[in-house]
């Protein structure tokens, strides 16, 4: 795709007057700023000024390739969104522009407003998990985790609160997502995400764990964990208090329902001591077994199969037709989720965030 600008080393400057007849070569702008932790020149954001007005109601505004771009392939979000600010552009979305200013209790947010903080967040996912199509969803759950706060955010007793801000937040997602043309499928993970990214600090237990693992839909505890994680990340702290436990729970959970399955797949298979599976075959399929062995010539139906299950028993060698592996796939499913764990996606995820501090020295939106 063509370019209306060039990038000179951690700036894009030279805009064409091409570019004014695009406005969604801001939206290009965002993207690699966030891509190459860049900052847009004062004739971009000049010009990117001048293409405000055309944003509202035109279809750059719900560029979708370039957000999800954005949430897929940015090494440092935050230049993004910062871009997004200097230009003007914040206005175009109001859900994020009600963060910029938004103050909170310096207790839990020293780093300052939502804006800021959301920006870390964002900068600590990208450095924890590697980019890619995976990274959207929860990149962009990041991004709108707070968006709640601009509707809660109340003065009590001398101390800023939010109260009940996951659930209002996750309207707000829902309106923002619609406003960049986001998908079904990625808004309905987004969504449940934004909504319960406040969970562990609630007390948990083993049903309150599969409730939100119901809640969550079409979204997944392995990304929540990511937003929770991020969430800390962004403030400063080094974990997220109750996440591990949550995973625990989730993780205790999920071996129950595995064990559960096992033990009914034991039970469909159970047969009475002193009596061989092949004669329980042999007499419930003895008339149908016994004419397809004469139809084929063969003696197959007196060996107590049908046809076609005594072809799957001998195609595999060791394999009794119709017996479904059971401990084997458990156990593979178990090495899976520990090197999920083991890679950072889960529990110990905080360890490969960046603190929010040194993403504010940097300059993001401070």
């Amino acid at each position: 795709m063509k370019r209306y600008f060039q990038i000179k080393g951690d700036r894009l400057v030279k805009p064409t007057p091409d570019f004014v007849r695009d406005p969604a070569e801001v939206l290009r702008c965002f993207r690699i700023c966030g891509l190459l932790g860049a900052r847009g020149g004062e004739d971009v954001l000049r010009l990117c000024r001048q293409l405000l007005p055309q944003a509202y109601g035109t279809p750059c505004r719900g560029d979708w390739a370039e957000w999800a771009g954005w949430a897929a392939e940015s090494a440092v979000p935050s230049a993004g969104l910062r871009f997004l600010k200097e230009c003007g552009w914040l206005a175009v979305y109001p859900e994020l522009l009600a963060l910029d200013g938004l103050g909170q209790n310096p207790e839990w947010h020293p780093e300052g407003d939502v804006l800021v903080h959301t920006a870390a967040a964002c900068d600590a996912l990208a450095a924890a998990v590697p980019a890619g199509p995976g990274r959207v969803v929860p990149m962009l759950a990041v991004l709108c985790h707070d968006m709640g706060k601009a509707l809660t955010t109340v003065q009590r007793d001398g101390r800023t609160v939010s109260p009940g801000h996951a659930e209002a937040g996750a309207a707000q997602a829902a309106t923002f997502l619609r406003a960049i043309n986001a998908p079904a499928h990625i808004a309905g993970q987004v969504v449940p995400l934004v909504r319960e990214h406040m969970v562990h600090l609630q007390p948990l237990d083993l049903a309150a764990v599969a409730r939100v693992a119901r809640r969550l839909g079409q979204a997944s505890m392995a990304d929540l964990a990511l937003v929770m994680a991020a969430d800390a990340a962004g403030s400063g702290r080094s974990e997220a208090p109750g996440l591990a436990l949550m995973m625990e729970l989730n993780e205790e959970n999920t071996n129950q329902r595995k064990r559960g399955r096992h033990g009914d797949i034991q039970k469909r298979q159970a047969v009475p001591e002193g009596i061989d599976r092949g004669d329980i075959g042999a007499a419930h399929n003895q008339p149908q077994a016994c004419a397809q062995g004469r139809a084929r010539g063969d003696d197959r139906g007196q060996r107590g199969l049908p046809a076609v299950q005594q072809d799957a028993a001998e195609a595999v060698p060791g394999v009794r037709a119709g017996v479904r592996p059971g401990g084997a796939v458990g156990g593979r499913m178990a090495a899976g989720f520990q090197q999920h764990v083991h890679a950072g996606r889960l529990p110990g995820v905080c360890e490969g965030l960046r603190p929010a501090a040194a993403c504010v020295a940097q300059g993001v939106l401070g």
